[in-house]
């Protein structure tokens, strides 16, 4: 903002009530009442130590295979010429 302008003037009020979400201006929508989660609604379980050991095993299965392959068919040869 440049020095010669000012920002228009805003009125603050308040509700009145601390527990009230403060609304800033008069023209603010007033809040959005909050939604529980369902109660059926159980919060999802990271994977487990089973399955990440088997996803980290496999994946340094095919970095080995990966690195035979390059090898097998002279590839860093190639990035040395």
């Amino acid at each position: 903002m440049s020095h010669d302008q000012r920002p228009g003037r805003v009125r603050v009020f308040s509700s009145g009530s601390p527990a009230a979400t403060p609304q800033r201006r008069r023209t603010d929508p007033p809040p959005a009442p909050a939604v529980a989660p369902p109660a059926d609604a159980a919060p999802a379980a990271g994977p487990s130590l089973r399955a990440l050991a088997v996803r980290g095993a496999l994946f340094l299965v095919s970095c080995a295979a990966g690195g035979a392959l390059a090898e097998a068919y002279h590839l860093p040869e190639m990035l040395v010429r």
